[in-house]
């Protein structure tokens, strides 16, 4: 299972709590195609479903539709219904997509087929406090809520939006939870204020297990995906990648090699056997061998327009990524890193 959070970056967290505060109180086929027309403003995060690249943009309040097999542009959603504001991170599960609204403190749902909203979930029905991180999977809606003493994880049922339960205790260890990634067994919560990773049974919600050391490096953990044997956790601040066993907790590795050219690593997503990392102000992708660790490329060429790459996705052959200040979307082909187009 691939990774669905994409997360604040420190620079933009501040403007938004400042926002939060206010509030309460088409392309073409080829190796190189640019869309001129402008349909992306501050994208942060993109998921594959169905047929479709569903992708938020932050600065615009809207979220767009890519179509996944010629890179259309199929439309943007932003009207009074949906009342996106600051969309931060998109997951998606079947022919659901669940977007987080930090600046509304409210998570919305779509219909992946046509784009219409099922629901909009807010905090007169449930509190959340400035949701940002979100992941899905058969049952649960996991969705982390950032906001200092109210840092917690709010559990919904997948099928109808309904409230099951908010994950907050001093044992938990939650501070600042930016991302979380569900297997649908246990699901992984970074928070990133303690440098720490809390596991929780889907079930129960009970905790298993935090993991906190200085031998798991973690510095700002920021993202989160996990495999089928093994998580994998961005360090923004620290430039590296913390690996370790999905079953147990033990720390695996510790990639930080100077070869990998981390630089503030944001988004992750596991495709096959690889590893797929922005790095969002290197203005790159660093690929990895998910059996090893080791690296296979670093992807950094002109044509491949980065600008603060930030989400990434996976969906069959190709690679989409979000670049926030290029206002753009970049496809590659997962098979060797090779560009397909960048969409505008």
């Amino acid at each position: 299972m691939m990774d669905t959070t994409r997360l604040i970056k420190p620079a933009r967290f501040l403007l938004l709590l400042l926002a939060v505060e206010f509030l309460i109180l088409n392309s073409t086929i080829g190796n190189a195609s640019t869309v001129s027309k402008q349909h992306f403003s501050g994208p942060t995060s993109d998921v594959v479903s169905g047929q479709y690249v569903w992708v938020t943009n932050l600065s615009g309040n809207s979220v767009a539709e890519i179509s996944t097999t010629t890179g259309r542009f199929i439309g943007s959603i932003h009207t009074r219904e949906e009342n996106f504001r600051q969309p931060q991170v998109v997951a998606a599960f079947g022919r659901h997509v669940w977007i987080t609204n930090p600046g509304g403190n409210a998570v919305t749902e779509l219909d992946a087929t046509n784009g219409s909203m099922i629901r909009n979930i807010d905090s007169h029905s449930i509190r959340f406090h400035v949701p940002v991180g979100i992941a899905v999977d058969k049952s649960f809606v996991w969705v982390t809520n950032i906001s200092g003493s109210d840092s917690s994880v709010t559990q919904l049922n997948a099928d109808n939006g309904d409230f099951i339960r908010v994950i907050k205790g001093k044992s938990d260890m939650l501070d600042e939870p930016k991302s979380v990634v569900s297997d649908g067994t246990y699901i992984w919560v970074t928070s990133s204020q303690n440098d720490s990773v809390s596991e929780f049974n889907t079930s129960t919600g009970v905790l298993m297990r935090v993991l906190k050391s200085a031998r798991y490096g973690f510095n700002n953990p920021t993202s989160i995906a996990v495999s089928a044997t093994r998580v994998w956790v961005t360090n923004y601040y620290g430039n590296s990648i913390t690996e370790f066993d999905a079953s147990t907790g033990r720390l695996v590795q510790i990639i930080k090699a100077a070869k990998d050219k981390f630089v503030q690593p944001d988004g992750i997503a596991i495709g096959g056997n690889r590893v797929w990392i922005t790095n969002f102000n290197g203005n790159s992708i660093t690929e990895l061998d998910a059996s090893t660790g080791s690296l296979v490329q670093i992807i950094k060429a002109a044509k491949d327009k980065f600008v603060q790459p930030d989400g990434i996705t996976i969906g069959g052959n190709r690679v989409w990524i979000t670049n926030f200040n290029g206002n753009s979307i970049t496809e590659l082909k997962s098979g060797n890193g090779g560009l397909v187009r960048v969409i505008r």
